[in-house]
């Protein structure tokens, strides 16, 4: 699903992805700020406060550099590593300046899809890579608990697909895509 309208805010992400809402609040103080459920700081917007979940409560990466692998929580990041690590690569003198964006559009860490701002590339990311990362965040938890133990062959072929069915079931759930 690509947004049909360029999104200028994080709204329509938080509207459809209420697992990041949770962490949302409005501060008492001052007024029209916004707080972190978890860690009570405050942000002048939603946006920045987005960007805080992602790096520090959940600890993705969905940014991606265009010339090497690195990631970050915040495109940025990206932005600022492209410019400094591969000013080389630019013909363009604005293209090397911290502030400018890289060469090319933003990059998914997951898939490597690119997008032309940070709010669509989020979108994409938590609509096509959030639930299987929490799927194998719990897996990897729940292996932690119980030991490593291997499970039949029959019943690993069986995960792919229930994955996936799970995955299917959430995004119904969380998103009306009319």
């Amino acid at each position: 699903f690509v947004p049909s309208m360029r999104l200028t805010n994080c709204n329509a992400l938080l509207d459809c992805f209420p697992d990041l809402r949770v962490y949302f609040t409005v501060s008492p103080k001052p007024p029209h700020a916004h707080m972190c459920v978890d860690c009570s700081t405050v942000w002048s917007n939603k946006t920045s406060l987005l960007y805080h979940v992602i790096s520090r409560h959940l600890s993705l990466k969905p940014f991606a550099c265009d010339a090497c692998e690195r990631t970050a929580s915040v495109y940025t990041v990206v932005q600022q590593h492209y410019a400094k690590a591969h000013a080389h690569l630019s013909d363009k003198p604005s293209q090397m300046r911290l502030s400018a964006k890289p060469q090319s559009a933003l990059k998914c860490s997951a898939c490597g899809e690119t997008f032309p701002a940070a709010l669509h590339l989020l979108f994409h990311f938590f609509e096509q890579h959030w639930y299987e990362i929490q799927l194998a965040r719990e897996e990897a938890a729940a292996s932690a608990a119980v030991g490593a133990v291997d499970e039949p062959a029959n019943e690993e072929a069986a995960l792919p697909l229930e994955r996936e069915e799970q995955k299917r079931q959430r995004l119904q759930q969380t998103c009306d895509h009319e």
